[in-house]
């Protein structure tokens, strides 16, 4: 789990957004970061660690990634 900060979205004056992410590997063993969200928006580091242990649960009972699950194939329209 990491936690990056971002510029992007303060939601006080002199604060930094946490935007909480976790890092898989793909078929290809090639590195991917999955984000889960931003603390502003109700993400904690206990909902990381649930969506972090989901993901490999349902790639194993799928045999599919979610994330490329839900990714659009060239040639489906």
């Amino acid at each position: 789990m990491q936690c990056n900060n971002s510029d992007d979205f303060a939601p006080c004056p002199g604060g930094r957004e946490k935007v909480y992410s976790f890092w898989f590997a793909d078929r290809e063993g090639k590195g991917h970061w999955k984000t889960v969200g931003r603390h502003s928006k109700g993400v904690r580091p206990v909902t990381v660690r649930t969506a972090r242990g989901a993901f490999p649960a349902e790639l194993a009972a799928t045999g599919v990634n979610p994330i490329e699950n839900t990714a659009v194939v060239p040639g489906n329209s």
